[in-house]
């Protein structure tokens, strides 16, 4: 599955800031840089909302590629696998474990809750009939959820790209003029 990926891009403001000279590339990565940080705080908020975890675990899944002044695009994009059932509050009841995943508790039939030998909790279930194996339950993962807000990220990104290019450009033509 291709990586699903927030991009900002400032060449749209190259022509103008080219009257600064050397020091308007500096200004514009800075505050690529920085606009890409609020856009992955935007994107951890909304991911753990909207899967019920704490916005840690889904900001621990993204990561960012700082602009250069070789690439002038930071990218925030998310990372890794399904979540196991634990992380959304499982709960053992008769019928099996309760969970809230995606903001609905659900019954998922026929798993358990477990401490393994190592100290590692988890929800497991049986593969077929006889006791063992059994096999840990995982559910959705922030990659499939980071997809769904990618529009929001990219929003938030610009809003703050528009607002920390006009403060990087501002300290350069402070400085240049200093």
């Amino acid at each position: 599955m291709g990586a699903t990926v927030v991009r900002l891009d400032a060449s749209k403001w190259e022509a103008a800031l080219k009257k600064l000279g050397k020091a308007a590339p500096k200004a514009v990565i800075r505050a690529l840089n920085r606009s890409i940080v609020s856009s992955r705080a935007v994107m951890a908020r909304a991911v753990a909302t909207d899967l019920g975890v704490k916005v840690s675990v889904a900001k621990d899944a993204m990561w960012t590629a700082n602009a250069t002044a070789s690439n002038p695009t930071a990218r925030l994009s998310a990372q890794g696998a399904r979540l196991p059932l634990m992380a959304f509050g499982a709960r053992q009841t008769k019928r099996g474990v309760s969970a809230k995943v995606e903001g609905q508790r659900k019954v998922y039939p026929g798993t358990f809750l477990a401490t393994m030998r190592s100290g590692h909790q988890g929800a497991f279930g049986r593969r077929g009939q006889t006791r063992l194996p059994i096999d840990e339950r995982f559910v959705v993962s922030i990659p499939h959820v980071f997809e769904k807000h990618v529009a929001e990220g990219q929003q938030a990104g610009m809003e703050s790209l528009v607002k920390n290019l006009e403060h990087e450009l501002g300290r350069a033509i402070s400085e240049s003029a200093a």
